[in-house]
């Protein structure tokens, strides 16, 4: 897969750290500092690799948005009617004609929303959920140095903050992945029966996935979530009601994969369901 990265120079560092994790897959990553020679004009050669590569990576931020290079580099791909995967790495307004993509949110803790963007990508290659030989540097991914448009370093400006005010950091749960088990019945005593479905449960700041080993994967809007319970019987498991498809109110009772892990999870199921409910 050949896979074309749009940021803002400002951004370079998440790009640079989103590279070292790519670095596991069969994916060719076209990145203008990596790719940019002398011998041809900068555009001609940033549009050799938007004409060569299947997808586009936009991360977005304040600076990318305000970005007209960015801007021209994803209407390229959306005038060739090419995927584009929007990476949200600080708030910002999305672009309109991008907005109804799905977007993998990289607001929170890094590695789950990375395995969430492999998944969207239908990469080949199994997916590695022991990411854990990269050094994240803080969340601030814009902590880093600006570079010329050769790519090279320059200096920071006296006024650059070296560090995020706390008080500017709204609070943000971070993406979670876990192994789980979820059905629409269940028996306090005899648990799911042999009736559930295992998969993963992915929650992020937008919406409730559950995400099955082959079946299609059912998708909660965060909008449409009424109510989370904690159940009680042999397993403990939540009860998630939510708005269905058709209007009416449905619900699927998920709770851990792992026996041994059971509690932990289930209770991190529970709480995070409902902090997010009541933002």
């Amino acid at each position: 897969m050949k896979v074309f990265i749009s940021y803002a120079r400002e951004d370079l560092q998440f790009v640079r750290i989103l590279e070292k994790y790519f670095a596991r897959y069969e994916v060719t990553l076209w990145i203008d500092v990596n790719n940019i020679t002398t011998n041809k004009g900068w555009d001609d050669q940033v549009k050799d690799g938007m004409d060569a590569s299947d997808t586009m990576l936009l991360v977005l931020s304040p600076a990318a948005v305000a970005s007209e290079n960015v801007a021209n580099e994803w209407h390229y791909f959306v005038e060739k009617k090419k995927d584009i995967i929007p990476l949200i790495i600080a708030d910002c307004d999305v672009p309109f004609r991008i907005s109804r993509r799905q977007r993998v949110d990289f607001r929170g803790e890094f590695k789950s929303a990375f395995i969430e963007l492999v998944r969207l990508m239908k990469i080949t290659e199994e997916i590695d959920y022991n990411i854990t030989d990269i050094i994240l540097p803080p969340q601030n991914y814009r902590q880093t140095k600006p570079v010329s448009t050769a790519g090279e370093e320059l200096p920071l400006p006296r006024t650059a903050p070296l560090r995020r005010s706390p008080a500017a950091v709204a609070p943000e749960i971070a993406v979670r992945l876990l192994p789980v088990i979820w059905g629409e019945h269940y028996h306090w005593f005899n648990g799911m029966r042999g009736s559930g479905v295992a998969g993963e449960l992915l929650i992020n700041s937008r919406e409730i996935a559950l995400i099955p080993r082959a079946d299609p994967m059912i998708l909660i809007p965060l909008a449409n979530l009424v109510d989370v319970k904690e159940l009680k019987g042999v397993d403990n498991p939540v009860k998630i009601t939510y708005v269905g498809l058709g209007g009416g109110l449905a619900s699927q009772i998920v709770m851990s994969a792992p026996p041994e892990r059971r509690k932990e999870i289930n209770e991190e199921i529970a709480s995070s369901l409902k902090y997010l409910k009541t933002r």
